[in-house]
């Protein structure tokens, strides 16, 4: 049981227990983790065994060996690195594969087979932002993630498939304009007369270009006004709104500019 609880541990013992998940599918442990994790389990359970069946006094010191050996082990997987555990990219899983399109998007060599239906839910997203400031260079998934200037990581299209084909699009370009729009603001940042009001304008942003499909999300009445004032601009003038909105800090609601 203690192995078991420990894999849902918030440190680095959650590594000691065989129930710990890994889902990143282009990863692999290094070479020693399994051995490792092999002599620390079986170690436990062997010097839980022998303690209690060794009865002559001059075999009971062979009961010392087991819990050296698991110990011995743990402190191998207890100095793993803490954010990253026994896992590795493995390079051939984890190879990147792009498309032509500008910006590019790119996925691992896993997931090429559905990657033209990634990219074409979000070209209407692309050809919006096409130009601005602050707009996307590349849409990276996988293991690398954002490594270049201009990088952004979108949220997972394989979240919601069918034998690796995207069955909402929709809901993967309204996920990806809320994750390219949003911020980490500290604690208290988003308040004063203007917080409200910034949010509304926020959420408008979001919805403007990917609307929230009608059976997932937040209502969307209140920031509808500022939706219509940004679909009736024309497009110079649509650029020009976004230009500045995302030269504004997101986290100073002063500074969020009102449609």
């Amino acid at each position: 049981m203690v192995l078991v609880f420990s894999a849902y541990a918030e440190h680095s013992t959650r590594r000691l227990g065989p129930a710990g998940e890994h889902a990143a599918p282009w990863d692999r442990p290094v070479w020693w983790c399994a051995p490792a994790s092999v002599a620390w389990t079986a170690g436990l359970a062997l010097a839980a065994l022998l303690a209690h069946g060794l009865r002559p006094a001059r075999l009971r010191p062979l009961a010392l060996v087991p819990p050296a050996v698991a110990v011995a082990a743990a402190s191998l997987i207890l100095r793993l690195p803490q954010d990253e555990g026994p896992w590795r990219p493995d390079p051939a899983p984890a190879r990147q594969v792009c498309d032509d399109g500008v910006p590019q998007v790119c996925v691992t060599v896993l997931d090429a087979k559905p990657l033209p239906q990634v990219s074409a839910g979000l070209a209407p997203l692309n050809a919006r932002l096409k130009g601005m400031p602050g707009a996307p260079v590349r849409w990276v998934t996988g293991p690398h993630g954002a490594t270049r200037p201009g990088d952004v990581e979108p949220p997972d299209p394989w979240e919601d498939s069918v034998r690796g084909r995207p069955t909402r699009p929709d809901l993967h370009l309204n996920a990806a304009v809320t994750w390219l729009f949003s911020d980490t603001c500290e604690t208290g940042a988003l308040a004063g007369p203007a917080a409200e009001r910034a949010g509304v304008v926020h959420l408008a942003v979001t919805e403007w270009p990917a609307p929230t499909p009608e059976d997932y999300g937040p209502a969307t009445t209140g920031a509808q006004p500022y939706i219509d004032r940004l679909r009736t601009k024309s497009p110079a003038e649509q650029s020009a709104y976004l230009t500045r909105y995302l030269a504004a800090d997101s986290c100073d609601p002063d500074e969020v500019p009102v449609p």
